[in-house]
């Protein structure tokens, strides 16, 4: 199976609502349980589009993930609610956990390149040992 199935199957799992599952979870049942999946999710999800040399299905991802939690975040709306994320609206703590989690992908995905990088130039064989031989 090529690249492009693997990056349509991953801009699929990103449209997943992550932070509207962590935020419901953390309002329904005091738990942070939610938030840490959408961590694993997310890094999980970055690895593999950075492995896959698919930056677009990464970016695309985030922008659907985004859309999807704001969609139900928007229908989820209740004096409750607001009252919960007290410093912050529920669409601004959502705008909130969103950034947080570009942050952490970017990270992932730099890691993962580097690593990548690090492993194409220790299997290269016609690399020189150094640079000051003349």
């Amino acid at each position: 199976m090529g690249r492009y199935p693997w990056s349509v199957l991953i801009v699929i799992v990103y449209a997943l609502p992550f932070a509207y599952f962590g935020m419901q979870q953390d309002y329904s049942h005091q738990s942070p349980i939610g938030y840490v999946t959408m961590v694993t999710a997310m890094g999980l999800l970055a690895f593999a589009s950075i492995k896959l040399g698919s930056v677009y299905a990464l970016l695309i991802g985030n922008i659907a993930s985004f859309a999807v939690s704001f969609y139900f975040v928007g229908n989820m709306q209740g004096d409750t609610l607001a009252a919960f994320f007290k410093p912050l609206s529920s669409e601004q703590t959502l705008i909130f956990l969103s950034v947080l989690m570009l942050i952490l992908q970017a990270v992932v995905a730099g890691i993962t390149y580097w690593i990548i990088l690090r492993k194409r130039r220790a299997m290269n064989p016609y690399r020189m040992a150094s640079r000051s031989v003349k």
